[in-house]
C-alpha cells in the first residue's frame, strides 16, 4: 500500500518544525508539511462560515474556541492533501507529537493488518479508553475500542475515508476529535494500534488538561446531558453492529 507522512505545521511554529524534522531525520523517513491554520487566523468571517451555529447550540454543549476551529481547519487541509496525492493512506501528525523507537515500522504493522479499518489511532494522549484486543501483527496489537478515545494528534486515514470527511464536513459544529468519536455519522471504521508508536509532547506548548477539558468553557448542562446519554446510545448500537467486529469478513 503506497502511504504519506503529513504533518500539520503552522507557519508561525518554526521551532515545532525544527523539532519535527530531527525526529524524522532520525527515524531515516520523510514526510510532506501541510500548513496548519493557527488560532490568530480564524477571523469572524471565517467563523461564521465554517461553523454551523445553529447545530451548536443545538446538539453540542459549548462554542467552538478559534483554537477548536484551527484544528479542524488544518485537519481538513491534510484529507485535502490525502485525496489529491493518490495514495491509499496517510499518516496525519501534529507537530508537537513525539515518534516512538520504531515508528518507522509504521508501514510494515500497516500492511499486515488484515481487520476492516479505515482509521487507525496512533496516539491516546487524554483520558484511557478500554479497549479489546483484535488480533496481533507482529509485536504490536490491533484494538477495538469501547469508546474512540479523544485527540487528534496522530491517527492513519485511508484515501477513502478522507473523501468522506472532506464531503461530511464543509461546516461543523463539534471539535474535531469529538467527531472522531462518533465515528458512525462520520464513515469511520476505527482501531488503533498498541504500544502506540506516537505521543504527544508536553514540552513543544501544549497544555493536556487544557486540551482536553472542555469545562473551562460556559456549558449548556441540558445540552450536555442529552448530547451524553445520544451518544452512549449510539454508540453501543452502532458498536454492536459494526461491520469491523469479531464475525466480519477480514480485509476491506
Amino acid at each position: 500500500m503506497r502511504y504519506q507522512v503529513l504533518l500539520i505545521n503552522a507557519d508561525s511554529a518554526t521551532s515545532r518544525l525544527e523539532q519535527m524534522k530531527h525526529q524524522f531525520s532520525r527515524a531515516g523517513m520523510h514526510f510532506s508539511r501541510v500548513v496548519g491554520v493557527a488560532s490568530a487566523d480564524v477571523s469572524d468571517e471565517l467563523y461564521q462560515q465554517v461553523v454551523d451555529s445553529s447545530r451548536n447550540h443545538r446538539d453540542y454543549f459549548h462554542n467552538l474556541s478559534s483554537r477548536d476551529v484551527a484544528t479542524y481547519l488544518s485537519h481538513r487541509q491534510a484529507w485535502q492533501e490525502l485525496v489529491n496525492s493518490g495514495v491509499d493512506y496517510g499518516v496525519i501528525l501534529e507537530d508537537d507529537t513525539v515518534l516512538i523507537d520504531g515508528f518507522n515500522e509504521l508501514p510494515n504493522r500497516i500492511r499486515d493488518i488484515l481487520v476492516p479499518w479505515n482509521m487507525i489511532k496512533l496516539a491516546e494522549p487524554y483520558k484511557r479508553e478500554r479497549s479489546t484486543v483484535y488480533t496481533h501483527v507482529g509485536a504490536a496489537t490491533v484494538v477495538r475500542y469501547e469508546v474512540v478515545p479523544r485527540g487528534s494528534c496522530a491517527y492513519v486515514l485511508k484515501r477513502s475515508a478522507a473523501e468522506q470527511l472532506l464531503a461530511r464536513t464543509e461546516t461543523f459544529f463539534r471539535p474535531l476529535d469529538v467527531d472522531f468519536q462518533w465515528w458512525w455519522e462520520m464513515g469511520l471504521n476505527v482501531i488503533g494500534l498498541k504500544p502506540y508508536p506516537v505521543k504527544l509532547s508536553h514540552r513543544l506548548g501544549r497544555d493536556m488538561r487544557q486540551a482536553y477539558m472542555p469545562q473551562a468553557k460556559a456549558q449548556r448542562r441540558y445540552v450536555k446531558l442529552r448530547h451524553k446519554a445520544k451518544f452512549w446510545w449510539l454508540n453501543k448500537q452502532s458498536s454492536d453492529s459494526n461491520p469491523g467486529d469479531s464475525t466480519a469478513t477480514l480485509g476491506e
